[in-house]
């Protein structure tokens, strides 16, 4: 079930567990590819572990699926990235 791999990720990640939180967004996006949250939680996961050019790509996918008044944060997020690679 997304939804519980999701719900674990963000608990991971709030207690500071990167390396679990992307494990389990990673599956949360493997059972449901179209739900934007996952993609921009991975993102910000990954941004906290210095992959950047790979928090940049979720990121940008977050953003072909979120509603457009979502896009000013993402694309926020996806310039100052851009800026370290």
């Amino acid at each position: 079930h997304y939804e519980a791999h999701y719900n674990l990720a963000n608990l991971y990640a709030e207690v500071g567990n990167q390396a679990l939180a992307k494990i389990h967004y990673s599956i949360a996006i493997e059972l449901e590819p179209e739900f934007p949250n996952s993609y921009f939680n991975l993102g910000l996961t990954l941004a906290v572990i210095k992959e950047y050019r790979e928090a940049v790509q979720y990121l940008k996918k977050y953003r072909e699926l979120a509603p457009a008044e979502e896009h000013p944060q993402a694309d926020d997020l996806i310039c100052k990235l851009s800026t370290t690679l």
